[in-house]
């Protein structure tokens, strides 16, 4: 038995084909480019698939809090300043901010236009330790104070999303009425709306098209007004942590600590449904750009295959001088890891120096009107690129199971005498 560097030597000889295998050469050539350009392809695309749920996480976790926590018994909490203060002494470790909310429909009315949104009452100096709202204000200013209208009258202030703003045609310092029925009063004993007048103060745009064109903001307690709730009820509370990705957990130790009539439900969950939407998304083109690389695999069959013919000779020479039949199967097996690692190889520096030219020169633009950016967003893992390289190799070693046994069961008196 001939010792195993051989296997390496005679691999190395045979994937340096000469002029003369040209064809065989080409087709080699041909397979590691077919790899190059699949491994590139899935790590761009992956990166870019990346940095939209990125954006997308960000944007959520800037607009909402990590928890929320709200009661089983009714649609409202009631005394939160003393929920607030059980929460902040016993999860002072994990909690950053907490923020007392109503969420609730209502009419608004402009200019003469109508339309329904969804208003939501925060007290701002408890809500700027939640959210981030303050970064997306387009026009105006992060503010709900009482200010002087346009027609010279000091209201409430109240700020727009975008979308809201641009169906009404308003803008900064005019007068909108919202319009509400009080939800703790029955509709046929009280049939009278409540009509509340605001100023707006700001505009904002999150790129969030259900948040962008339904929601409004306004001061907690000019929410309660107009809703009929008491002076120290809520909708919930919401609360921001240390470290989000462990919103599911922290939200259950709160469930366990209050039981009833409390829960608390992680970010996690009330957007479970378009992340997990995103995680298949980004599998299914990770399968489908895997095809690139299976035509590639094709071509290491075909190529490999045509080298086996070619050295049919040589094999039986090497196994008459007892190289083993493991030792062929190994030679052959081995041109195909060479193929892979090196398609894999000059892929991944070709998709990271792209997705770093993006990320830092931001080459491709996307029309801001139309999307929430206007870069494309990339953002790569390394655990992509792993992926990516291990699903290469192995595709290229299993293109290469059919010539290397072709290649071992060659009886070596008849490849001997192959012509």
């Amino acid at each position: 038995m001939i010792g195993q560097n051989i296997e390496n030597f005679i691999a190395k000889r045979y994937f340096s084909l000469k002029k003369k295998d040209s064809i065989i050469s080409l087709i080699i050539n041909v397979s590691i480019a077919g790899v190059i350009l699949g491994v590139a392809a899935l790590i761009i695309v992956l990166s870019v698939m990346n940095g939209f749920e990125k954006e997308v996480r960000e944007r959520i976790l800037g607009i909402t809090g990590h928890i929320t926590i709200k009661n089983y018994r009714s649609f409202y909490i009631e005394n939160f300043d003393s929920l607030m203060k059980v929460l902040r002494s016993n999860f002072n470790n994990d909690i950053i901010g907490i923020s007392p909310y109503i969420f609730s429909k209502a009419g608004i009315a402009a200019r003469g236009i109508q339309d329904g949104i969804i208003v939501k009452g925060i007290i701002l100096k408890y809500d700027q330790d939640v959210g981030e709202w303050q970064k997306y204000i387009v026009r105006g200013s992060y503010s709900l104070s009482d200010t002087l209208s346009n027609n010279g009258k000091l209201l409430p202030g109240i700020i727009l999303g975008k979308g809201v703003a641009d169906r009404l045609g308003v803008f900064v310092g005019d007068e909108i009425v919202l319009i509400s029925f009080s939800s703790n009063t029955n509709f046929f004993d009280n049939p009278m709306p409540i009509l509340k007048k605001f100023v707006v103060r700001g505009i904002f745009e999150s790129g969030m098209y259900d948040y962008d064109g339904a929601y409004v903001f306004i001061n907690l307690f000019e929410a309660q007004k107009l809703f009929g709730l008491n002076k120290n009820e809520c909708s919930g509370l919401e609360l921001r942590i240390k470290d989000y990705n462990r919103a599911d957990e922290v939200a259950q130790k709160i469930s366990d600590f209050f039981r009833y009539p409390y829960y608390a439900i992680s970010w996690m969950t009330i957007h479970k449904t378009i992340f997990k939407w995103m995680k298949i998304e980004k599998w299914v083109m990770f399968l489908s750009l895997s095809l690139i690389i299976l035509v590639a695999a094709f071509n290491i069959v075909s190529s490999l295959t045509m080298l086996v013919m070619e050295k049919t000779r040589d094999i039986g020479i090497l196994k008459t001088i007892g190289v083993t039949k493991r030792q062929i199967y190994r030679i052959f097996l081995l041109n195909g890891l060479f193929i892979g690692i090196i398609g894999s190889f000059i892929g991944t520096i070709i998709g990271v120096l792209i997705v770093y030219g993006q990320e830092k020169y931001r080459w491709l633009s996307l029309p801001g009107d139309v999307y929430f950016l206007t870069t494309l967003p990339v953002d790569i893992e390394i655990t992509d690129i792993i992926l990516v390289n291990i699903a290469a190799i192995i595709l290229c070693l299993i293109a290469s199971i059919y010539p290397a046994k072709k290649a071992s069961d060659l009886n070596p008196i008849e490849a001997i005498r192959y012509e």
